[in-house]
């Protein structure tokens, strides 16, 4: 079965199908990959993207490669005469910047803040970027023309991790942060992390959150200020929200594995053995034991999609394949509720 058939794919796309979403593509104008991938979307009618950047660079990339552009829809930063009022709101908005009229033109007409400037002003639903973009690249512009949410003041990440045949089933998801962005966070943070990635999980996964603190402890089998760190994140988010459903803190085997879970754990737990969220303690774990699911059980990567942030903005690997693109587009715009 390739990815493409995979029951999460074809639920994000759907999902995808149904939203009506106007999801910016700022990475078409500079790689083929991302550009094949809008395209196939438009050619297969569950998404219509919208390619943001450059016309002609855009339009001097699909006649390299022999592609017909059609009807697909561009946004370029110098059509339209839109730029200018742009300018005027993003020096409102970062006046503490000190930049001059001509650096934020500049800054603006980069495809990456070019999408993010739409997308505060609810011209697109989304960005779905990280080909040609660094996840700082795409960050900074996130974090600056859409600003936080209110209430975080971090921005994390949440990424999927999908299976087809494990020694724990068929089908696995995994939706997983943070992997992606914060080095080491406090217990403060990591509640935050915990949150986003709860209420994002709900819109993203087929099941119901079940989120899991993950740790090189379970429940109090290894004494250490890393472990405490979790432990405090896991009270403070039971005592923030209540109605989350999580649990730790396990060892990632406790936190997934129902015949681990029956050994280790003998209180009730509706978390333990049936993860499908999980917070990594730090960005080394993650980032490790994210690339070691993928690359030794044969999983792959959805997303990487920014939390904390008013808006939404994906980013991936800068190594995916197209057919990677083309998931990460319908995991965009499944994140668009009409």
């Amino acid at each position: 079965m390739g990815v493409l058939e995979h029951p999460y794919v074809r639920y994000l796309i759907e999902r995808a199908s149904s939203s009506g979403a106007k999801i910016a593509i700022p990475d078409a104008q500079f790689d083929a990959r991302f550009l094949e991938a809008a395209l196939q979307a438009r050619r297969q009618g569950w998404l219509d993207p919208i390619l943001t950047g450059s016309r002609d660079a855009i339009r001097v990339l699909a006649a390299r490669e022999g592609w017909e552009l059609g009807g697909i829809r561009i946004l370029d930063p110098d059509e339209g005469g839109g730029l200018e009022s742009m300018v005027d709101e993003y020096a409102a908005l970062r006046a503490k910047d000190g930049l001059s009229r001509k650096e934020i033109e500049s800054l603006l007409r980069d495809p990456a803040a070019f999408s993010c400037m739409l997308h505060r002003r609810g011209e697109i639903d989304g960005v779905c970027s990280g080909v040609h973009y660094s996840t700082a690249d795409l960050a900074r512009p996130a974090i600056r023309i859409l600003e936080m949410k209110k209430g975080f003041s971090k921005m994390t990440a949440l990424g999927v991790i999908l299976f087809t045949s494990t020694p724990l089933g068929d089908n696995l998801v995994f939706a997983c942060a943070d992997g992606t962005i914060l080095p080491r966070p406090s217990s403060e943070e990591l509640a935050d992390i915990a949150i986003l990635a709860a209420d994002k999980a709900k819109t993203i996964m087929p099941d119901p959150p079940r989120v899991a603190m993950l740790s090189f402890s379970t429940l109090g089998s290894a004494k250490h200020e890393e472990v405490d760190r979790v432990v405090r994140a896991l009270g403070m988010v039971r005592e923030r929200r209540p109605d989350i459903l999580i649990d730790g803190e396990f060892q990632l085997d406790t936190a997934i594995s129902p015949y681990v879970a029956a050994k280790k754990v003998k209180r009730p737990s509706e978390v333990a053995g049936r993860a499908n969220v999980l917070i990594w303690p730090d960005l080394q774990s993650g980032n490790i034991a994210g690339k070691g699911m993928m690359l030794m059980g044969n999983g792959r990567l959805v997303g990487a999609t920014f939390l904390g942030i008013q808006g939404l903005v994906t980013d991936h690997s800068r190594g995916a394949t197209v057919e990677e693109c083309l998931i990460n587009i319908a995991f965009t715009a499944a994140q668009v509720e009409k």
